[in-house]
């Protein structure tokens, strides 16, 4: 499934274009699914912004239920504030240790920080106002997976993913890049519970 959303009514510029959200193995025929309802690949542009004023997270799209009982938080695959999309189809499980001040928040922060960096902005964006900011000529395009398998609670084990620096450009009247041909670098990086690291 493809999301133009972000949070509240807010939308994805259309530079950014739409978030990929898949619940199949990544690099695997479509028609395998994995035992755990999790979606599997999270892709897209990031777009850092504000998130202040957003609402609490939806239920996550797998069968699984957190909350305090069972120490699990309702995870964003893609942050908000990377320009991931606040549906259920974009939640998992994730321990809030993890989550909040761990390995899986410090990648959101040095993913944010670097997209900012190749984008030229100064700082993260009101998502009230980009469809008022210029698009950048540079972007990142973010990708994340859960592997392997998932434990009792639904929350993934660990986590690997990509940025790759891309160069948007404008076509008529819409925004339009292309993975292979206007890719200049690549970054891989996993999460596990131990924290982040680059590749």
């Amino acid at each position: 499934m493809v999301s133009y959303k972000l949070f509240k009514s807010y939308v994805r510029p259309g530079w950014a274009r739409h978030v990929e959200i898949s619940d199949f193995v990544p690099g695997r025929y479509h028609s395998e699914q994995l035992r755990v309802a999790n979606s599997r690949s999270v892709k897209g542009i990031v777009v850092p912004i504000t998130t202040k004023g957003r609402g609490g997270a939806p239920k996550p799209y797998g069968r699984y239920t957190t909350g305090r009982k069972y120490k699990t938080d309702k995870g964003h695959l893609m942050g908000l504030e990377i320009g991931g999309p606040d549906i259920s189809q974009n939640i998992a499980p994730q321990s809030n240790l993890w989550q909040q001040s761990g390995g899986w928040r410090k990648m959101e922060i040095a993913v944010r920080d670097l997209a900012l960096e190749v984008m030229g902005w100064n700082s993260v964006a009101d998502p009230a106002y980009l469809s008022q900011i210029e698009a950048p000529e540079y972007g990142l395009f973010f990708s994340v997976s859960p592997y392997p398998e998932t434990d009792r609670r639904g929350e993934p084990q660990a986590y690997i993913g990509s940025v790759v620096g891309i160069h948007i450009f404008f076509n008529n009247t819409s925004m339009q890049w292309d993975y292979e041909s206007d890719r200049s670098w690549s970054r891989g990086f996993t999460i596990e519970p131990g924290g982040f690291t680059w590749q």
